[in-house]
């Protein structure tokens, strides 16, 4: 081929010079110059001397964090937030969820498409400038984009952070948390650590991929993931039994089963193609938490129940969540101030495969049938009675083989998590109990069930880490930290929250980190929300649920609080979950095919 002229380069590169550097120069005196409206000077001003460079910053133009060279606010769930009116109408719309023709539809049939406050007035987008709200130390809001906000949620914002009058203006309001500071690196956890995958491969999806077998899922849920629950061990069954068993983690009964301490289960996987697979489960993996989700098919954050001692707000003290009743008196009776029957705001599983036609049955134990946390989680379920492993099994199958029509039976046993807490998660008393469950499925259910229209799925809550007396740390002993709290540590022993009293919430952030930085993540509020292990969108009546600092802890490390005198005399659990160790995140999944 020819070659090109000896003055081929040069000239191009003279005319790229002649065009190119008189336009740079024009654009480097165009932004070095000050912005011609003094309202984005004096913010963007405000904004650099208020936060250190990295700080997220939620303002309604971003126009104040370019020239503050701040970033927008992120959240890991719907990512940063530049320009606040575009991303409203995309949630408003559920662009994201929908399909073409649906959204084509949508804006020809809808009498709202013309409206565009209509839009990012709805729920969705409200919410997620609120979680913005919570996950951010300042905000900033201007004349034009605060008619983005409905009036509840300017409410929402005044009560959320305190309005600096000194700073603001009749045409821009700026709002500030003090002590919260959100840098880059937030969301930095161990390596070790297991987060969850509420995205079709936790216990949440679990819940969908029964909803939506039946018919009876809503948009949005994903169900598991093809390699985790492989479709054909579904098809066609009009019978689903869910057998949970509390605090069987995969990787305790994968060992069991290795060490041929399960040989019924082991003969599940090996003859009937069955699957055995892990899930994650929540975070805090609690059980109060833990399976409220596997009931509903809602995350932490949608369902709110988020640890096992909550402080309630409507009630003013800590509760027990799984009592209902203060955990200072867990046996004086439940609260008054909360009514069970409206305290989640999503259905349960039952009320929603009800509601499509299917029966939806609960075999669990029939002294907790009227328990608070019960009537929560099993609302709309046709309750049947066990009272051991024998009748639970048998229970369950008799109700298999009676069943006309779509049915859902779940099962739950506990005992496994049980001795766990008492012995530790790796003692021949666990391994026991392994033994004998698997031997009465065994022969109560899986040799004698042979419908052939019936999948079993078996799963847990949670599983278990053992945690040794050395790395037990009292909270009523430290002193320094009790009079930073207005209320006693809540959560759980692995993901504590800690309610600072007023105008302490920043000398409490340092103190944590100074004390417990090398044994736990020690993350603000708004941190942990906005970090996305809750699951999505939190509401804001949950807020004052979560601590204004959490405490994430490492390895086997926990914290112990003695509610009450009596506690002191107890002996402390062994076994214990709450945390993000795999050995607690990872649940058990078996599904199989029965008859």
């Amino acid at each position: 081929s020819r070659s090109l002229p000896a003055l081929f380069y040069p000239a191009v590169s003279a005319v790229v010079a002649v065009l190119l550097v008189p336009t740079l120069l024009y654009q480097w005196g165009t932004t070095t110059q000050p912005h011609p409206n003094p309202m984005f000077r004096d913010v963007a001003k405000y904004i650099t001397d208020a936060v250190p460079p990295g700080t997220n910053v939620l303002t309604l133009d971003d126009q104040f964090n370019f020239l503050a060279a701040r970033p927008p606010s992120y959240l890991p769930t719907t990512g940063y937030l530049v320009d606040s009116y575009g991303h409203m109408i995309y949630l408003g719309l559920g662009i994201g969820k929908r399909s073409i023709p649906d959204l084509l539809g949508g804006v020809l049939h809808d009498p709202r498409s013309n409206d565009v406050y209509a839009t990012i007035w709805r729920d969705v987008p409200q919410s997620d400038m609120l979680q913005r709200i919570a996950a951010v130390p300042l905000i900033v809001t201007h004349d034009v984009g605060e008619g983005r906000l409905r009036q509840d949620t300017l409410a929402k914002l005044g009560q959320m952070a305190t309005r600096q009058p000194d700073a603001s203006t009749s045409r821009y309001t700026i709002y500030r948390k003090l002590g919260e500071i959100i840098l880059d690196e937030t969301f930095t956890l161990p390596s070790v650590f297991v987060q969850p995958d509420y995205r079709g491969g936790g216990t949440v999806n679990l819940s969908e991929s029964i909803l939506r077998h039946f018919g009876a899922a809503e948009a949005g849920m994903v169900g598991l993931r093809a390699e985790l629950l492989p479709p054909a061990l579904l098809d066609g069954a009009s019978v689903v039994l869910l057998l949970i068993v509390d605090g069987l983690g995969y990787l305790q009964l994968a060992e069991q089963i290795a060490a041929g301490n399960a040989p019924n289960l082991a003969r599940l996987l090996r003859e009937r193609s069955a699957t055995f697979q892990p899930i994650t489960t929540t975070v805090p993996s609690m059980t109060s938490c833990a399976l409220t989700t596997l009931h509903t098919a809602a995350t932490p954050a949608q369902h709110g129940l988020v640890g096992w001692n909550l402080y309630l707000q409507e009630e003013g003290r800590v509760v027990d969540m799984l009592k209902f009743a203060p955990a200072a008196a867990p046996y004086s009776g439940e609260i008054e101030s909360v009514n069970p029957g409206t305290f989640l705001p999503v259905p349960t599983i039952y009320q929603r495969l009800s509601a499509n036609a299917v029966k939806a049955m609960m075999v669990n134990y029939g002294f907790l049938r009227e328990t608070a946390l019960t009537r929560i989680m099993h609302a709309g379920a046709d309750y049947q009675n066990f009272i051991t492993s024998s009748d639970l099994c048998i229970n369950i199958r008799k109700l298999a083989e009676q069943a006309v029509g779509p049915t859902f039976i779940c099962g739950y046993w506990e005992k496994v998590d049980t001795v766990a807490h008492a012995y530790g998660s790796q003692s021949d008393v666990v391994a026991a109990e392994i033994a004998q469950f698997d031997f009465i499925l065994g022969r109560e259910l899986l040799d004698k069930l042979k419908r052939k229209d019936v999948a079993l799925l078996i799963t847990a809550d949670h599983g278990q880490i053992t945690t040794p007396p050395q790395r037990v740390i009292l909270s009523n002993a430290d002193r320094e930290l009790l009079r930073l709290l207005a209320q006693p540590p809540a959560g759980d022993n692995r993901t504590v929250y800690l309610h600072a009293k007023v105008g302490q919430v920043a000398a409490l952030l340092d103190y944590a980190r100074h004390r417990y930085g090398t044994v736990a993540t020690v993350w603000t509020r708004a941190q942990f929300i906005a970090s996305g292990l809750l699951g999505g969108l939190i509401a804001e009546r949950y807020l004052s649920r979560i601590g204004d600092v959490v405490l994430l802890m490492h390895d086997s490390w926990r914290i112990r609080t003695l509610y009450y005198a009596e506690q002191a005399e107890q002996p402390p659990l062994i076994g214990m979950h709450g945390g993000m160790m795999a050995e607690e995140m990872y649940s058990t999944l078996i599904a199989a095919r029965l008859g």
